[in-house]
């Protein structure tokens, strides 16, 4: 008798397990490596059962697909990119929402009661420890920034300064063509220079002069993305996409176990990947750690 109930309750909790991961619902922004990455980290949680969609740019596609989701029974949905969080957010009132791949989450207008998931920000703090780790030196670092990073980035930037046992030493310019002056003026004060994901600073010539700048002073620089590091930055940290995905699909398990969207919060990534230039960092003279070399991934 016990084995028959042992047997019938493993047959149960098949099926139940079945059922519900039949019922959750992937919303893809549009086709793009990057942002298909994710659902291979959410098909190592859910397996293949879950319904993919892809509105390929069109909010009425995707309004068309949210329907979709609605009449299979989809407990949970998971949106990947800005427009598909979005769309989800306005069809999917009733459905919970987990959403990745959105960079700046309050700005982008995906917030809300019935949506949580995975932003893109890796938090500073965790940036400026990263840059430590591969100059143990660092002590003060140059910040140069325009008008659109927000002021609660900047605080955030200088209370992890502070934590890190960093000093901030800050340029904001008004435009691009104030960026090589606000780079001069950094000259013999700073032994490292961190460059935030902004538009202004970030653009191909204000780059090619940074990077000249740190060249010729023997200045560590840490950017923002991978692309960078290979045009001569000597670090960034990075993402793992796939990693991002396993993470939403996580808070998407949590949701169907009977927890409140309305309280998860909105995590940062748990998973990044410390990226090194190989070649910049013997040209300024930084050692990289031997601990670095095997964990990290280095540009030649």
């Amino acid at each position: 008798m016990k084995s028959y109930t042992l047997c019938l309750s493993i047959l149960c909790l098949l099926f139940f397990n079945t059922n519900i991961l039949g019922k959750v619902g992937i919303l893809i922004s549009k086709n793009s490596a990057m942002l298909n990455a994710p659902v291979k980290g959410i098909k190592t949680v859910f397996g293949d059962a879950t319904i993919t969609l892809n509105m390929e740019g069109s909010a009425e596609k995707g309004a068309a697909h949210c329907k979709k989701f609605s009449s299979q029974g989809c407990s949970v949905v998971l949106a990947i990119g800005t427009a598909a969080a979005k769309v989800a957010k306005k069809e999917l009132a009733g459905i919970p929402i987990v959403f990745c791949m959105i960079m700046n989450v309050k700005e982008s207008g995906v917030a809300g009661k019935n949506i949580t998931g995975v932003s893109l920000n890796i938090p500073i703090d965790k940036q400026f420890e990263a840059f430590k780790s591969v100059v143990p030196t660092l002590k003060k670092i140059g910040l140069v920034y325009s008008n659109q990073i927000s002021t609660a980035r900047v605080t955030e930037m200088k209370k992890a300064s502070k934590s890190k046992g960093l000093v901030l030493i800050e340029q904001k310019v008004a435009g691009e063509s104030e960026i090589p002056n606000a780079i001069r003026g950094m000259r013999g004060k700073i032994d490292g220079l961190y460059l935030p994901p902004d538009r202004t600073v970030a653009k191909h010539d204000a780059f090619q002069f940074i990077a000249l700048f740190t060249f010729e002073n023997n200045v560590p620089f840490m950017a923002p993305t991978s692309r960078f590091v290979k045009k001569g930055a000597l670090v960034a940290l990075m993402i793992d996409y796939e990693e991002i995905g396993k993470q939403a699909a996580a808070l998407a398990k949590r949701i169907i176990s009977g927890k409140s969207v309305s309280t998860i919060a909105i995590q940062p990534p748990e998973v990044t990947i410390l990226v090194l230039n190989q070649k910049t960092a013997e040209t300024i003279g930084i050692n990289i750690p031997p601990s670095l070399t095997q964990s990290s991934k280095i540009i030649k």
